[in-house]
């Protein structure tokens, strides 16, 4: 008898599934998009210095002298607010075409600084300290969550804005949002701001960004709205 109510039950409770979704509305789906625009106040800095020579020795003498420059140059000019760390540091083993061997050491450095007004400075100074390779470049804002919630907010209000324009044209009366899906990016940066190849000259410009340059972050949404015919 037992078995025979719980499958009783069960069958009742598939029956209410099924008569609920046959009177759930119809929906449609729109999106949404929002961008915040705002001045970075902070950089942060991947970098590295690299040193190559057929002799290990001679090789790790270099490398070690350059990155200690590196190193100090930091300690002496940078605010004590300055974020400084040493990610990696390696020896590679190369064959040249001529059958030579040679040695190369690399260690990457970042650092996150408040020094965006001189930028280009900055990186200037760390190329005369010895590195030689310039990674990337990101511009933020220490005001990050609260611009990712504008932007949010402004991608909800694009969304509503197309679902109201939907039922006005197609005579619909909007019953309510049934789902939400955010779609964010952390943070968007201009082409300057860029990641750069595996080693530069040591006398070429280094791209730089001026005080108050644009930066932004945006946010996506889909929003899925119930409607009846009017």
């Amino acid at each position: 008898m037992n078995r025979i109510a719980l499958i009783m039950v069960v069958v009742m409770s598939c029956s209410l599934a099924a008569a609920a979704g046959e009177d759930a509305p119809p929906t449609f789906s729109v999106s949404g998009y929002g961008k915040v625009f705002y001045e970075a106040d902070t950089v942060d800095l991947v970098f590295g210095v690299t040193t190559e020579d057929a002799d290990v020795t001679v090789c790790w003498a270099d490398h070690s002298n350059r990155t200690k420059k590196v190193r100090d140059w930091v300690a002496n000019n940078l605010s004590q607010d300055s974020i400084f760390a040493e990610l990696s540091s390696d020896l590679s083993i190369e064959t040249t075409r001529d059958k030579q061997t040679s040695y190369v050491f690399q260690t990457l450095f970042s650092l996150r600084s408040d020094a965006v007004a001189r930028l280009g400075e900055l990186q200037g100074s760390l190329v005369s300290a010895g590195v030689n390779r310039i990674v990337s470049v990101r511009l933020l804002s220490n005001r990050l969550p609260e611009l990712e919630n504008k932007a949010r907010k402004l991608a909800i209000f694009d969304a509503k804005s197309k679902a109201e324009l939907v039922a006005a044209e197609l005579d619909l009366s909007l019953l309510g949002a049934t789902n939400v899906r955010f779609d964010d990016s952390t943070w968007k940066k201009r082409s300057f701001a860029q990641s750069y190849g595996s080693r530069v000259n040591m006398t070429a410009p280094t791209q730089s960004t001026a005080a108050g340059a644009e930066v932004y972050v945006d946010a996506a949404v889909t929003i899925t709205f119930a409607f009846e015919q009017q």
